[in-house]
């Protein structure tokens, strides 16, 4: 599984995508559809992500000011389609 993102401090539309690794001979993007994203602050508030249905494997929320800020801290989770859990420290 490949899970790649970015938060900023930035108001405004943040993406995750998820996909399979490939061999490195191969190289392709192998996106994974139906996964439950979401990401919490430090605090325990939660956002989820959208799975937009134009991109597959690309995962998107609207962050605003109120759950963003700099020096808080965030972990991202995502559920695959199989269950499993990927979270991040």
């Amino acid at each position: 599984m490949v899970i790649n993102g970015m938060i900023t401090d930035k108001p405004g539309k943040h993406s995750v995508t998820v996909s399979l690794s490939t061999p490195y001979n191969n190289p392709s993007f192998e996106p994974v559809r139906g996964c439950v994203v979401s990401v919490q602050d430090g605090l325990g508030n939660v956002a989820f992500y959208t799975e937009n249905w134009q991109k597959e494997g690309v995962y998107e929320a609207w962050l605003d000011e109120p759950f963003l800020g700099v020096g808080k801290t965030y972990s991202l989770q995502v559920v695959s389609p199989n269950d499993r859990v990927y979270s991040s420290d």
